[in-house]
């Protein structure tokens, strides 16, 4: 168990990003859905830390808030598609699997990198493949929490300079409350997908961005 510096408080410690990180040593990064999200928010400003150009593609109404985390650019993804606006990136972090990274490689700069969040088997085998053949490579992103890693962001956070997103906290003699709304919230996010899939990814990004801002203080 990681014990938080003394300016961190136990929700925003519960909250810290868990599968961003990764994004040290790119100069441009395209956050290809869901940048407003937990894990999208969590790389947005990770990536600004390294000094990276961000770019973060999200829904209409959150793009003010993906703005105020530190991207440079954001796009909304109804009325732009970023793989066609002819930029290209050191690195596409595809969080939600609504990409591919076909659609993605002719918009990644030689040594590129696509990183997948969620993914499947075709996403792994392309991983193997792009390790040996090309110049631009797949990474499937199986992050694990390091005490190194988590000092760090601690250290970000003492700072001012991560700030995390909490819907609401519980006292911990309600944790078993806490963990029904975020079962419940999670069944919601599911429902969603299959009957609206690829319809309506802001708002099954709240949802998510919901069920996992619970925390207990």
């Amino acid at each position: 168990m990681h014990r938080p510096g003394r300016g961190v408080t136990s929700p925003t410690r519960c909250s810290s990003p868990r599968g961003a990180y990764g994004l040290r040593d790119r100069s441009s990064l395209a956050a290809g859905g869901g940048a407003s999200g937990g894990i999208g928010s969590a790389a947005v400003q990770l990536a600004k830390h390294y000094g990276a150009e961000v770019n973060g593609v999200c829904g209409g109404p959150r793009m003010d808030y993906v703005r105020a985390l530190g991207a440079d650019h954001v796009i909304d993804y109804a009325a732009e598609e970023f793989t066609q606006n002819g930029e290209s990136y050191d690195l596409i972090f595809d969080i939600l699997g609504k990409s591919s990274f076909a659609r993605s490689k002719n918009s990644l700069k030689p040594g590129g990198v696509y990183l997948a969040a969620s993914f499947k088997t075709p996403a792994l085998l392309q991983m193997l493949w792009t390790k040996v053949t090309g110049d631009r490579r797949v990474i499937c992103a199986m992050a694990s929490e390091k005490p190194d890693d988590l000092a760090f962001v601690s250290g970000l956070i003492e700072a001012g300079q991560y700030r995390s997103i909490i819907d609401r906290c519980f006292p911990l003699e309600q944790a078993a409350d806490a963990r029904c709304l975020r079962v419940s919230l999670l069944a919601d996010v599911e429902a969603i997908r299959r009957q609206h899939v690829g319809l309506l990814p802001g708002l099954e990004m709240g949802v998510q961005r919901r069920a996992h801002g619970v925390s207990t203080d």
